[in-house]
C-alpha cells in the first residue's frame, strides 16, 4: 500500500497583499498535519501561523485533521479555508489577525437548511471545486459568500461565524454578476 503524500500549496489574496501557504508533515502512517502561514507579501512578515490539534484523531470522526483544498482571501486579509474529510466539507474562517473564527461542516449545514446530501461518494460541498466563493459586505457586516454548484449559496458572518438567511442573497446578486461577467 503506497501512501500519497499531500501537495503543499500558496494562495493569494486578489491585490496579492496576503499570502497563505499551507505545508504538510507526515506525523503517522497516513495522517498528515498542515501547518497554515500567513504573510503579508508588502512588509514581508509572517503575520500569523496555525497547526490544528490532532487530538482525537482515531476515535472522533468530526474532529479528524481537515485536508484543507482550497482558500480564498479578501484584500483585508479575512481568510476562508476550505477543507474536506470523511464527513464532508467544512470551511475554516480566520481573522485577518489568526483568530479562528469559526469551523463548519457545510454539508451537514445544508442537508439541514435545505435537505441536501452531500457526502455520498466523496462530492461534497467543496470537494469538486465548482463553488463560487468571495467577500463582500452585508448590512455593514463582512460575510462570505459560497455559491455551491447547484446555485445555493451559504452565508457567513465572518466575525461571528453566523449563517445569514439565504434569502438576503438578493442583496449580493449585483455584485456576483459584476465578479463573473
Amino acid at each position: 500500500m503506497t501512501f500519497a503524500t499531500l501537495p503543499d500549496a500558496t494562495y493569494f489574496s486578489d491585490n496579492r497583499q496576503f499570502k497563505l501557504e499551507i505545508t504538510f508533515e507526515k506525523i503517522a502512517m497516513f495522517t498528515q498535519r498542515p501547518t497554515y502561514t500567513f504573510s503579508d507579501t508588502i512588509s514581508n512578515t509572517t503575520l500569523w501561523s496555525f497547526c490544528p490539534d490532532l487530538k482525537g484523531i482515531r476515535t472522533d470522526w468530526e474532529s479528524l485533521v481537515l485536508v484543507p483544498v482550497n482558500a480564498t482571501i479578501s484584500d483585508e486579509g479575512w481568510t476562508l479555508v476550505s477543507t474536506y474529510h470523511c464527513a464532508g466539507s467544512s470551511v475554516i474562517g480566520f481573522s485577518p489577525e489568526g483568530e479562528m473564527l469559526f469551523q463548519h461542516n457545510l454539508d451537514k449545514h445544508l442537508e439541514r437548511e435545505n435537505g441536501y446530501k452531500g457526502c455520498t461518494n466523496h462530492r461534497g460541498v467543496m470537494s469538486l471545486g465548482k463553488a463560487l466563493i468571495y467577500f463582500t459586505n452585508l448590512n455593514k457586516k463582512r460575510v462570505v459568500c459560497i455559491r455551491t454548484w447547484w446555485r445555493t449559496i451559504c452565508i457567513i458572518e465572518m466575525e461571528t461565524g453566523n449563517f445569514i438567511d439565504g434569502s438576503l442573497s438578493d442583496a449580493v446578486l449585483s455584485y456576483e454578476r459584476e465578479l463573473i461577467s
